[in-house]
């Protein structure tokens, strides 16, 4: 089995695939149903939705928004994939790292216990492990770990961008990719369509269970990027098929 190839909301009307990515805001809270209006419409094509809520973290800690979660939780589709604040380990953000892993760990106690045949993500970032500490933020039970990873230079390689990450999370459960693209995570950096095809190589080595790139209005895929990436979902759907 290859890892399911997707993009996230911003570019995937331009390449539909098995997987997307939708993000709510905090501002939105905790949706009132699936998949919540910043993610909406989840396109038909789509048949692993990766969706992200962000409520205050503080509050939600405090048992205040459990019932709002609980009936968030009961409009769910099975298999799809939910989690709570991605990439909430990323020092902008300023958490403490238990207050993440409460968050986490009291997320995926009520998710589950209304809809247990959904899967419940920890969505990491693959710069925190690389430059700062990821394993206190890690919570140990979640279904799937995924890493949203991007080159810092021309000369980064995928194992440079997702070993230190992949290394804290692996012994706990399956990891994915589900952000990366060549021209960094600001995309500051020139297009390089050939880290689509290490980046892929990597996730197939280590039996990931996503591969999804990221475009959005500061990074552009080009029609080169395009390209590489139509190659990476054909393979992944055949793969898929088998």
């Amino acid at each position: 089995m290859l890892p399911v190839f997707g993009l996230n909301k911003y570019v995937y009307t331009g390449l539909p695939s098995d997987a997307y990515r939708g993000y709510n805001t905090p501002g939105i809270g905790i949706p009132g149903s699936w998949p919540g209006s910043g993610a909406a419409p989840i396109p038909a094509t789509a048949r692993l939705p990766i969706i992200s809520i962000r409520p205050d973290v503080a509050t939600f800690n405090s048992g205040t928004l459990d019932t709002p979660l609980r009936s968030f939780a009961m409009t769910i589709p099975v298999g799809s994939v939910i989690t709570l604040w991605a990439e909430g380990d990323g020092a902008r953000f300023g958490f403490k790292p238990a207050d993440i892993v409460a968050m986490h760990q009291r997320a995926y106690d009520l998710i589950k216990g209304q809809q247990s045949e959904c899967l419940y993500a920890q969505i990491v970032e693959g710069y925190t492990a690389r430059h700062g500490s990821l394993a206190p933020y890690v919570m140990e039970y979640a279904d799937l770990y995924l890493i949203d990873g991007y080159p810092e230079s021309t000369a980064d390689t995928p194992a440079e961008v997702f070993d230190p990450a992949h290394s804290v999370v692996s012994p706990y459960g399956p990891v994915g990719i589900t952000e990366t693209n060549s021209m960094g995570a600001a995309g500051k950096l020139p297009d390089n369509p050939i880290w689509y095809a290490q980046a892929w190589h990597y996730a197939k080595a280590y039996g990931y269970t996503t591969f999804m790139a990221y475009g959005g209005p500061t990074v552009v895929l080009t029609s080169a990027d395009v390209a590489a990436l139509t190659s990476i979902k054909r393979e992944s759907e055949a793969g898929i098929l088998l």
